[in-house]
């Protein structure tokens, strides 16, 4: 009993550690998963993070189990009952033999040869952000007191991986800004912009264009990628004309996705999509201070819907970087003229 005790005091240790030690959420959730897996005699396991504004589900851990199955739940986990019953209600589900519940991947798990399973919600702020699964390969069920262990670890692994994506953004911005800061008009801020995007969302190609001063046409000042040429940078987009996404993404000051094919009126954006013959693409508003002063149109290397709501995020805090840099060049030189 005494040695129990003292694996569930070390597996909750080294997941506090874990919030000093790692500031990458996946490193969090990776290490929190193998100590809870010790604590509770588990044999397998795996990690996933739930995004609270996009319902993406997206795995960041596994343990014990094979590439078979980690292939399979990657593809079919968008649609995993267990998982969204898990994030609906926020409470943790217990099973004997996982092969035998109709809601789970019962294929998947059969040919793993998985029984006894937990599945616990990583809550934080009252929101699920993330799931952790615990499976042994006998029927040795797993007990209210391995419950109360995994609820415990979740939670302290849900504010270290918070934490860890904090860490994560504040980085990121502080380089923004930091190389940002050297330029001084828009048409170079644009075309330095480029590089740093790619490093987090990479792309075939880019179009910036730039709010005027009367807020009525949105002007092409750089481009980036195969056919991107000078009459395609030129491009002037007129905003008293209907366009379809490209107002939702104005109007709510977020990125929008535009799937491949997808049906629209875009007005001036259209001789852009044709040119380019472009396929799924997002529309990146440039905001600062609630106000919208440009517009990046992207089209990303990988085509894959989950992922790229997954960056939307990170697309928006850089956007909301280059829009503050564009905006405090303008204060500048109007201050500049003044004088």
């Amino acid at each position: 009993q005494l040695l129990v005790q003292s694996k569930r005091i070390e597996a909750l240790y080294e997941v506090a550690q874990s919030t000093q030690i790692y500031h990458d959420p996946s490193l969090v959730m990776l290490k929190g998963l193998r100590s809870v897996m010790k604590a509770t005699n588990s044999d397998a396991g795996l990690g996933c993070f739930h995004d609270t504004k996009s319902g993406h589900i997206e795995i960041a851990a596994l343990e014990g189990l094979s590439q078979y199955f980690m292939q399979e739940v990657e593809k079919r986990i968008q649609t995993s009952t267990l998982i969204h019953m898990t994030i609906e209600q926020k409470e943790s589900l217990i099973f004997k033999n996982i092969q035998e519940e109709p809601l789970a991947l019962v294929d998947v798990v059969r040919k793993e040869g998985l029984k006894a399973t937990l599945v616990v919600p990583l809550i934080y702020d009252g929101k699920v952000t993330g799931v952790l699964v615990l499976y042994r390969r006998d029927s040795h069920s797993y007990e209210q007191k391995d419950i109360d262990l995994v609820n415990a670890a979740a939670t302290q692994i849900a504010i270290a991986s918070r934490q860890a994506e904090y860490f994560i953004a504040e980085k990121q911005q502080a380089e923004l800004m930091s190389l940002l800061s050297k330029y001084t008009n828009p048409k170079e801020i644009a075309q330095h912009s480029f590089p740093l995007i790619q490093k987090h969302f990479a792309c075939k190609r880019m179009w910036f264009g730039v709010l005027n001063e009367q807020a009525t046409h949105i002007m092409g000042m750089a481009g980036f990628g195969p056919a991107v040429r000078r009459r395609i940078i030129d491009i002037q987009i007129e905003l008293y004309l209907r366009h379809d996404f490209l107002d939702e993404a104005l109007s709510n000051k977020r990125a929008v996705l535009v799937k491949e094919n997808q049906e629209m009126e875009c007005s001036g954006l259209n001789a852009l999509i044709k040119r380019l013959n472009l396929g799924a693409f997002v529309i990146l508003p440039l905001v600062a201070l609630n106000q919208v002063v440009g517009v990046i149109i992207l089209e990303p290397s990988i085509s894959s819907e989950a992922f790229i709501l997954k960056r939307l995020p990170i697309l928006n805090r850089i956007g909301s970087e280059i829009a503050t840099t564009i905006l405090a060049r303008r204060f500048e030189n109007k201050i500049a003229e003044a004088d």
